[in-house]
């Protein structure tokens, strides 16, 4: 008896110490459930929120998207799903809580950009490489072009401007890179 014990007392903290760091996943029927409870919620609550919704044909994407979800997922993949739907205007968006980086030395895209006709510059370069200088263009990142992450990224963010969209992912840009 006292083997068994001494067995569970050494077993029971690796399990909870390796279950620690997994990321909860939500079952598809919690997560379309969630997802009906927003856009009720929008639709009762944001002053234009009902005439986008018919205007953008919301409920067709909303079913698209909801036919997609037949594995469990994460709070983060509901949020890159809902986050182009919800930011309709500058004072409507959702907030992402959880944690955005793994566990890593360097999680952080290392530059700080400016953004001007869809072309990137390195504002501050904080990567090591010092070859790279302020002014530089990137083309690419991770093989694509800077226009295609800019126009995926400006999605994730609030306003009807694409101007202060622009502005707000320069601000945040590893963040949203990130996500």
């Amino acid at each position: 008896m006292k083997k068994i014990i001494i067995l569970y007392v050494l077993i029971i903290p690796t399990v909870l110490y390796g279950q620690k760091d997994t990321t909860q996943l939500f079952e598809p029927s919690l997560i379309k459930a969630d997802i009906d409870t927003l856009i009720s919620k929008m639709k009762d609550f944001h002053p234009t929120f009902l005439s986008y919704y018919q205007e953008y044909s919301i409920q067709s994407k909303i079913d698209s998207i909801k036919k997609t979800i037949i594995y469990p997922m994460s709070s983060l993949d509901l949020f890159r799903i809902m986050q182009p739907i919800v930011t309709i205007d500058g004072n409507t968006s959702l907030t992402y809580t959880g944690e955005v980086y793994p566990k890593m030395d360097n999680p952080f895209f290392p530059f700080k950009v400016i953004i001007y006709n869809n072309f990137l510059y390195v504002k501050e370069n904080l990567s090591d490489n010092r070859t790279i200088s302020k002014g530089s263009i990137i083309e690419t990142i991770n093989g694509i072009s800077a226009k295609t992450v800019i126009k995926i990224l400006t999605r994730y963010l609030p306003g009807e401007k694409e101007y202060y969209k622009i502005k707000s992912l320069e601000n945040d840009f590893h963040i949203y890179y990130r996500l």
